[in-house]
């Protein structure tokens, strides 16, 4: 979340760690994207922390929306022209499992 804010507001430690690290400064479009983003990173701290806690997360298909949104995450980090933000690729990744994990224990 932390390089997700930099980015939403311009912060220089973010400027080669996202968006491919090609930006001197992030165009608004990037900005809103970020913070688009910003949303889903709420949305899964939310879907989460109910499900670590045994309560139910509705809509039921968010656990697997989540997934894919982490998956495609992971590889859009991993592709990046930033080595920097290549790094990103690994708690994606976790992030993606732990989502899949939860999907699969969760089917009927």
């Amino acid at each position: 979340m932390y390089l997700v804010i930099g980015v939403v507001f311009g912060a220089s430690y973010a400027l080669h760690r996202a968006a491919g690290g090609q930006f001197t400064s992030f165009p608004t479009s990037i900005r809103i994207s970020y913070i688009l983003t910003f949303a889903i990173l709420v949305w899964q701290a939310v879907v989460y922390v109910r499900f670590t806690r045994g309560m139910s997360v509705h809509p039921a298909w968010s656990v697997k929306v989540l997934f894919y949104v982490e998956a495609a995450s992971f590889f859009v980090n991993v592709v990046s022209r930033s080595s920097l933000e290549r790094w990103n690729a690994v708690p994606a990744g976790i992030v993606a499992y732990v989502f899949y994990r939860e999907w699969q224990a969760t089917k009927p």
